[in-house]
């Protein structure tokens, strides 16, 4: 084509990056790959940005300022007059917002998949009536299992009172592995000889699967077929298309030539469950992506209630019904993307001070009245979490409240506050 390909990410070295970096300035015609910095790349005679999955996590930047791609990559339109794309399975809330209100164009690829849904009642991994076309898949390919977590049992129960097994310290207790002691997910003190600190029984249930003890069940199950797992430091890029069992945690499926026979989604409703305010968007996208790996002819089989909403969307591959019914949930609740949000990270010891002078501000008309302060939550470290709700319309005065606090604090020598105006999740 005559096209040159210049790469702009941190897998290369600092020699190489540098150099690209510099061609990317002058060449007259090429296609630059990138990471998330690579948004700021001042190209030369730049046309059109593309966005591949502009929801997931990697493209929020962790340090200072905190930015994101999508929003650089409209900023980058607007100011530049450059065509921008955003490319893949489900848009974001903030997206899906811009396309709701005509702002941004959404164009979706009409088709019909084969996609069924099987409700499990007495909590067992694979319900009764997915055997069958489990069966007939593995008869032509391989098969992908999707699953929640990865090790073995990550929540642990009393087999006699059902109460959950913790540590002296808070945190929950999980298995590792087969025969494994029980080990705190927080100070990984372990317990080789647990006991119920409620019933003083020792008899534990494993409530959570995680992929080895998934692993475990499948493979009795269906005897006789090579069993492939893919997940946290064992991950696979792809694998032969012949009968197998995969099965796979979220990001580390394997791919397959001409895609797998069927894919199963096990325990559908923990991927929505996650307590973070991107949990069904993440869920969505996920399930379309998982989706989007079978072979032409491929079922699509989900460990799910009959009447969840997500399976009537992969079988349309549509997701604009549950997108829609989201929005206006959020709308009515003043959430974002209706309203922006500035998380606040901080000492404990200074939480509830912060949450006060922010209400106090409000009171006093030095903010507006749409700010609304939650919290404050318990953080990682030790810290804690304030979120704080405006009025999009409000959102310059907002933020520079936010920015002047700062300031004052570092007069005062004060640590500064970790601020992240409409961060990825909390």
């Amino acid at each position: 084509m005559g096209t040159s390909f210049l790469r702009l990410d941190s897998s290369l070295s600092r020699a190489d990056r540098y150099e690209n970096y510099l061609k990317a300035l002058n060449a007259p015609d090429c296609i630059v790959l990138g990471a998330r910095s690579a948004i700021f790349a001042p190209i030369s005679n730049l046309t059109t940005v593309i966005v591949y999955k502009e929801n997931s996590h990697e493209h929020f930047e962790k340090r200072s300022p905190g930015c994101n791609v999508r929003d650089i990559a409209l900023l980058r339109r607007d100011l530049e007059s450059i065509a921008v794309i955003f490319s893949g399975y489900v848009p974001s809330m903030e997206l899906s917002a811009l396309i709701d209100t005509r702002k941004l164009q959404y164009e979706n690829h009409s088709f019909k998949l084969n996609a069924q849904s099987f409700s499990s009642d007495d909590g067992t991994l694979l319900p009764g009536r997915i055997f069958t076309n489990i069966r007939k898949a593995l008869k032509t390919g391989p098969v992908l299992f999707m699953v929640p977590r990865k090790g073995y049992g990550n929540a642990l129960l009393c087999a006699h009172c059902k109460n959950l097994a913790q540590c002296s310290c808070g945190g929950r207790l999980s298995i590792g592995y087969r025969n494994a002691p029980p080990i705190c997910t927080v100070c990984a003190q372990d317990y080789p000889e647990w006991m119920c600190s409620w019933c003083d029984r020792k008899k534990p249930y494993i409530a959570g699967r995680g992929i080895e003890r998934a692993a475990e069940e499948i493979s009795r199950a269906f005897n006789g077929y090579p069993l492939i797992l893919s997940y946290g430091d064992v991950i696979k890029s792809n694998i032969p298309h012949k009968p197998a069992l995969v099965l796979a945690t979220p990001g580390a499926a394997p791919t397959t030539e001409n895609g797998y026979s069927a894919v199963v989604i096990l325990e559908g409703l923990s991927f929505f469950s996650h307590p973070d305010i991107r949990a069904q968007e993440r869920a969505r996208e996920l399930f379309f992506e998982t989706a989007a790996m079978i072979e032409p002819k491929g079922e699509v089989l989900l460990s799910i209630p009959d009447d969840h909403p997500i399976t009537s969307s992969i079988v349309k591959w549509n997701p604009g019904a549950m997108i829609r019914r989201e929005l206006t949930e959020r709308d009515e609740v003043a959430l974002p993307p209706y309203v922006q949000s500035i998380v606040i990270t901080c000492a404990i010891s200074e939480a509830t001070n912060i949450v006060n002078g922010f209400k106090r501000a409000v009171s006093d008309s030095r903010l507006p009245s749409s700010v609304k302060v939650f919290g404050p939550t318990p953080a990682l470290k030790g810290e804690s979490r304030i979120v704080i709700y405006f009025d999009i319309q409000e959102g310059e005065r907002v933020r520079q409240f936010a920015h002047e606090l700062q300031r004052r604090r570092s007069i005062a020598k004060k640590p500064l506050l970790t601020l992240r105006v409409d961060p990825y999740s909390f």
